[in-house]
């Protein structure tokens, strides 16, 4: 395994209820990435799947929490969604979508999967005044960030954006906060939590490149090292369930 790797994430919109055209838009993106000589390549909130170079997907996950609204449609990931580190040959991959970085287990137990590369996957979002703070885009960003500094890994942060032409195609109603095109926070940033990458603009369609040295994870641990040298289980440890549940069990006797 190489340490230097070109990572990318990637900014840009969903084709809206349209599935076939969001996995040709999906290939798209990744030729696009791979002619820039990208190896690992993160996006927007769309469940997550780990694909390998051969086109193989090596792992699928699901948000083990739907957030607000989303829990009208959707139901909780189950035991299989807490693995959210796969192994590659450009590093241990990671990812987690949206409030899933607000969970301080769900984020100490990928640390422990040993994360090289983290892809933090979020929906379109802007600072409305309504809204409560943490649910703004700077404070997203900053969740992100805050996943850099504790697992001193590299965080790729993708982010959906929405554009007049979605907004009709998603039919969403008129908001005064939702600026169009815009919603998008892309940046990449380093095992200390620095920004590698200079700010999108929020509405732009883009893929944003850093190449990353993989042994800086090192100088950063060396520092902070909260599943290592900066930790206590002796007094604090965290219980992990890793089998779906059930709701009916057998005694084998």
């Amino acid at each position: 395994m190489t340490s230097k790797v070109k990572v990318a994430a990637v900014q840009a919109e969903p084709v809206w209820n349209d599935l076939q055209g969001g996995v040709s838009k999906v290939i798209s993106l990744i030729k696009d990435a791979a002619k820039n000589g990208a190896k690992v390549v993160g996006f927007p909130e769309i469940i997550q799947s780990f694909i390998d170079p051969t086109g193989t997907i090596v792992h699928h996950r699901r948000k083990i929490k739907p957030t607000h609204v989303e829990r009208s449609y959707w139901g909780d990931g189950q035991a299989d969604s807490l693995k959210t580190v796969a192994p590659s040959a450009f590093g241990n991959i990671g990812g987690l979508n949206c409030w899933e970085h607000t969970q301080p287990l769900l984020r100490y137990y990928e640390y422990a999967q040993n994360v090289d590369i983290h892809v933090a996957s979020w929906p379109c979002l802007w600072n409305v005044p309504s809204w409560t703070y943490h649910a703004s885009d700077e404070a997203s960003s900053r969740f992100s960030q805050v996943m850099a500094m504790e697992g001193a890994c590299f965080v790729l942060v993708c982010t959906q954006i929405q554009t007049p032409e979605g907004k009709v195609r998603s039919k969403l109603p008129d908001f005064d906060w939702m600026k169009l095109p815009g919603g998008g926070f892309t940046v990449i940033f380093g095992p200390d939590g620095a920004p590698l990458t200079e700010p999108l603009d929020p509405g732009e369609e883009a893929i944003v490149y850093a190449d990353i040295d993989l042994k800086d994870r090192i100088k950063a641990k060396q520092n902070l090292d909260i599943v290592g040298h900066y930790s206590r289980p002796d007094l604090l440890s965290l219980r992990v369930t890793t089998e779906a549940a059930a709701t009916i069990h057998f005694n084998n006797t």
